[in-house]
């Protein structure tokens, strides 16, 4: 689950509770019971409070991590569309990400060179071409908008093997 996934679930809980608060003061029911400590309704305000100043932090930092990877993006394609020694043959990638338990359900996309190339599951292989030398390839876990990347040279008509593993959080060339 992503950062901004988990801000907005944050915010429908906090307005849940407020709902069900709101609700029950208003109608004279006294206290409400939250695990199982009774809140009066100033603290019911105040735990409210509290929450919506925790949404508010939870969202802020779920954007500027999006735009912290955005700017990363650009900074890439700036740096591969200046005067890049190009292949006289495309050279072909294998990006493998290698099985595992943790954070199966979670995927991964891959910029190469400051373009998304693809979107990796787990156990899966992403095959793309490269027409430059040098080259920088990123991944973005998508639960919680870490990078990870690489960079390598490629050959004309070459094959490079690329082998990320989730788990430990590594990228490397095969």
């Amino acid at each position: 689950m992503n950062a901004k996934t988990r801000a907005i679930l944050s915010v429908l809980f906090t307005i849940f509770i407020a709902i069900v608060g709101f609700s029950n003061y208003s109608s004279g029911g006294g206290y409400m019971t939250f695990f199982g400590i009774e809140l009066s309704s100033g603290m019911f305000f105040l735990l409210i409070a509290v929450f919506v100043i925790f949404d508010i932090i939870s969202i802020v930092n779920a954007f500027k991590a999006d735009k912290q990877i955005q700017e990363e993006v650009a900074q890439d394609v700036q740096a591969f569309s200046e005067d890049k020694e190009a292949l006289e043959a495309p050279c072909s990638v294998s990006i493998t990400r290698l099985s595992s338990m943790l954070g199966a359900a979670n995927k991964v996309n891959a910029v190469l060179n400051g373009v998304e190339v693809g979107t990796l599951k787990n156990g899966q292989t992403l095959e793309t071409t490269t027409s430059f030398r040098q080259n920088k390839l990123l991944m973005v876990f998508t639960n919680d908008n870490q990078t990870r990347s690489l960079e390598f040279e490629a050959e004309s008509n070459g094959h490079v093997r690329i082998t990320l593993n989730y788990a430990k959080g590594l990228l490397y060339l095969d």
